[in-house]
């Protein structure tokens, strides 16, 4: 888990250094054609959606072992993981829909200031959607054994019957 923070922090300075001012220009058109830097937000866009996608896939097939394993903590830990990629890859996406037309225009800097932005609004939304979820198994379940005690009290227990050859 330290290992893929320090990647983040470290492909972070990479980008900001390497891509964040360089502008191509048009020797012939330099007025008329608005600066195109090298690392846009349609590049940008599709650099961050791409790895937090994959991000959250392995996430998720690491919760999968996790819970084959019966260890709680790793489960949590990469659902949580899991989570957190799809919302910051939805941010990604969002932001890059918020530039319209200048998409090819904007640089990669101030895409990554427009996906901080929109990643608080969408880690809230995963996790209202996730308590959402909670809240729903919790009513489903409290229906059901609502239900189970009613047919119970009515029919009596449950039996099991074994067929013996």
């Amino acid at each position: 888990m330290k290992r893929l923070f320090f990647s983040f922090v470290i492909l972070h300075c990479i980008l900001n250094t390497a891509f964040g001012s360089e502008v191509i220009r048009d020797p012939k058109h330099s007025e008329t054609v608005p600066a195109q830097p090298f690392f846009n937000a349609n590049k940008a866009a599709f650099v961050t959606t791409t790895s937090f996608a994959v991000l959250t896939a392995a996430s998720a097939l690491g919760a999968t072992a996790a819970a084959r394993a019966a260890n709680t903590f790793s489960l949590v830990s990469y659902s949580a993981l899991a989570l957190t990629g799809a919302a910051i890859s939805i941010a990604a996406m969002t932001a890059w829909a918020n530039f319209g037309e200048d998409r090819s225009t904007t640089d990669a800097g101030t895409y990554f200031q427009k996906v901080g932005e929109h990643a608080a609004f969408s880690i809230a939304g995963v996790a209202q959607f996730v308590s959402l979820m909670l809240t729903q198994a919790i009513v489903q379940g409290l229906a059901q054994g609502t239900s189970r005690s009613i047919s119970r009290a009515i029919g009596g227990e449950d039996q099991t019957i074994r067929i013996v050859r």
